[in-house]
């Protein structure tokens, strides 16, 4: 019976990317259709917000349209994402519209992020398309030429719930079965980098383990205590120093006050300096006249 199961599962995958690769592209054209109908009465670098249907309220949808020729000297510098200057759009053309849409809480039903991992931002996404007809767009996506510069997407002010400097933020981008394509970590100041056009999203280990920092604080506490212990040492040899200087003084106290009295001879045995009266200082008194 396990071999069947192998069976089933082998012939169902590619139907499974298919439906994933219909249900992005279905994605996409909902999208593209919405931004059609809005483009007659926009103004050349203005950013439009475009009105979407009650069942999209949680999708937001903006479009801008630029001279390829204004992209080359300022870049652009719109919704979440900065294109650097000198980018050319391929295959070229004279009038480009970029597309910016924010998935919202729609963001699980379109796309998936690997096991062990749960979105941290919704899916937002650009592209770019051929605005040289005013009224509607080309049908094709457009690509960006290499600056050598990467397009940067700041997920500052859409991170869902609050920052945490602990964990592991990761950008990744979605291919075309809306699954992940391309994974790097996120910056401190929450921004990710891409070559090109596409989806984007960040994401973070799940269920969250934040990273625990005991070891440093054991580091500081060993810090410390090393401290603490050249500390007593170092007072130690101090008092040590002051107890020999403080017994030199008495002993050459002493001797002073030794050579203020009557010198005595002395005299070595071995290493030692013995004492030595060379005269009697009293006289013997003789106490009666009887000469023996």
């Amino acid at each position: 019976m396990g071999n069947y199961w192998w069976i089933i599962f082998f012939l169902a995958l590619p139907l499974y990317l298919v439906h994933g690769k219909e249900e992005s592209e279905s994605l996409d054209s909902l999208l593209y259709g919405f931004v059609n109908t809005t483009l007659s009465n926009h103004r050349t670098g203005r950013l439009y917000k475009v009105v979407l249907p009650s069942n999209f309220s949680a999708v937001e949808v903006s479009v801008v349209r630029l001279r390829s020729s204004t992209l080359w000297a300022k870049g652009a510098d719109f919704s979440y994402y900065n294109i650097p200057r000198r980018s050319v759009p391929i295959p070229y053309v004279k009038r480009i519209a970029l597309v910016y849409d924010n998935l919202g809480n729609l963001s699980t039903r379109y796309f998936r992020v690997p096991t062990g991992y749960n979105f941290a931002a919704p899916v937002i996404g650009f592209h770019a398309y051929n605005a040289t007809n005013v009224s509607s767009l080309g049908v094709k996506k457009l690509r960006f030429s290499d600056t050598g510069y990467p397009i940067s997407i700041n997920f500052s002010s859409i991170l869902m719930g609050s920052y945490c400097p602990n964990l592991t933020y990761s950008c990744v981008k979605f291919n075309a079965n809306w699954s992940v394509s391309q994974w790097t970590n996120m910056t401190k100041t929450k921004l990710c980098f891409a070559e090109d056009s596409g989806y984007f999203s960040v994401i973070i280990p799940y269920p969250i383990t934040v990273k625990k920092k005991n070891d440093g604080i054991w580091l500081w506490w060993w810090v410390i205590a090393g401290a603490a212990g050249l500390g007593v040492l170092g007072f130690l040899f101090v008092v040590m120093l002051l107890f020999r200087k403080v017994k030199k003084r008495r002993v050459k106290k002493m001797e002073k006050e030794a050579e203020k009295c009557v010198a005595l001879d002395r005299f070595h045995i071995g290493r030692s300096v013995m004492p030595s009266a060379s005269m009697i200082r009293t006289q013997p008194i003789i106490e009666n006249d009887l000469v023996p």
